[in-house]
């Protein structure tokens, strides 16, 4: 599609035509390219969703164990140490845990 656009920056018209011949392409494909990323950002309801704004989803059916699993893998735990009730130990708590050697101290 051919067109005309007014009122262009000049200084961006000239950098933008000057990067796409340096990359061989055509300004015509550049300002496409540009358009595309501009319309794929998020607007509207869904521009200032962010992690802190996201809820708990609930655990599904069969994940009871997911916390000591997580641990398994992080702390390299093995299956034999799981069922001797010698597992790992979360950061925070748990007989001989850092957690529960201050709170030793501080009795």
């Amino acid at each position: 599609m051919d067109t005309t656009i007014r009122n262009l920056d000049e200084r961006l018209y000239r950098e933008m035509k000057g990067r796409a011949a340096l990359t061989g392409q055509t300004l015509g494909q550049v300002l496409n390219e540009a358009m595309a990323v501009y319309l794929a950002q998020p607007q509207g309801d869904d521009a200032g969703v962010s992690l802190a704004s996201l809820g708990p989803l609930p655990f599904p059916e069969g994940s009871t164990h997911g916390s000591e699993q997580v641990d398994a893998v992080v702390y390299g735990a093995s299956d034999a140490a799981n069922s001797a009730g010698d597992g790992p130990v979360s950061p925070g708590g748990g007989p001989g845990s850092a957690g529960d050697r201050a709170s030793s101290a501080r009795e």
